[in-house]
């Protein structure tokens, strides 16, 4: 999920069993809590599912800001991205901004992707990322395509070492991966599946927090 810079500006942005295994491999999920300066204002949940060689990614994100009771921004966010062999292969994005409306159309053509989207309109090479982080390859990619507008990012990531991530299930070591270039942020890892991000929202921390993490994303990718 990427926010724009002017939802930035506003306040944003166990052992298993055979069986179990075996449905991690085909599908998993997770949902994510948003916190702002440690205030409870949204959501986002993700899904990704096998089907034969293609992977499919579901988002579906949606977030308010209240100020004394009132509305004070609004942001929703729907996309799913398929992906084939480690490439993109499409995606279709709806975005609300507070009044905007964004959007992402991406299809597969010829050696490379069309991308039809409110921030971008024109061609890009396969072997691109998206502002969609559950992937830890995305971490060794330099070019992303934004889910929100389409717009074409040049990221830089580098790996910051381990940090501690609290959540509802506890305190959780991870991988911690800054991102500047397009938009700064940070990127949690653990064991190599995405488990947090945070970054600042108009000098006040922003940071999605997982449920859960039992329903791993990686094995997927990599099946």
């Amino acid at each position: 999920m990427l926010l724009s810079r002017r939802s930035t500006v506003l306040g944003l942005g166990a052992a298993l069993t055979a069986p179990s295994i075996l449905r991690a491999a085909e599908t998993g999920g997770r949902k994510f809590t948003i916190l702002r300066d440690g205030d409870d204002i949204g959501f986002q949940t993700n899904k990704v599912t096998r089907r034969g060689d293609v992977v499919v990614h579901e988002c579906q994100a949606r977030l308010k800001i209240k100020v004394l009771g009132i509305t004070a921004y609004r942001y929703e966010l729907d996309f799913v991205e398929e992906w084939q062999g480690g490439n993109l292969k499409s995606m279709s994005s709806k975005c609300y901004d507070d009044g905007d409306d964004d959007f992402v159309e991406i299809k597969r053509g010829g050696d490379g992707l069309e991308i039809n989207g409110s921030g971008y309109q024109g061609q890009c090479p396969l072997g691109v990322a998206t502002s969609s982080y559950w992937s830890y390859d995305f971490m060794k990619r330099p070019v992303w395509i934004s889910t929100q507008t389409g717009a074409l990012l040049n990221m830089a990531t580098t790996n910051a070492g381990v940090s501690d991530i609290t959540g509802p299930t506890g305190v959780t070591s991870a991988e911690r991966w800054t991102l500047t270039g397009g938009y700064d942020a940070n990127v949690f890892y653990k064991d190599r599946d995405w488990v947090a991000i945070s970054f600042d929202a108009g000098g006040e921390e922003a940071i999605y927090i997982p449920d859960g993490v039992d329903a791993q994303f990686m094995p997927i990718w990599n099946a």
